[in-house]
């Protein structure tokens, strides 16, 4: 690929990088006693277990 093909496909593959919603750095999380953390602010991003239960989903449907 010629440079300006390869700065094109970098700057295409950046809009699509996901990023924390507080400090603005490409994400990188960091997981801490159940939850995750952005690696450059600290900031709680995903939060330990955000609702979820200790019991499987029964799936009645392929009954």
């Amino acid at each position: 690929m010629k440079n300006s093909q390869n700065s094109a496909v970098q700057k295409e593959s950046n809009l699509h990088t996901k990023r924390c919603l507080y400090c603005g750095q490409p994400e990188q999380l960091v997981w801490v006693h159940g939850h995750g953390q952005c690696a450059h602010c600290g900031t709680n991003v995903e939060e330990c277990c955000r609702g979820e239960s200790c019991f499987p989903q029964i799936d009645n449907s392929k009954a």
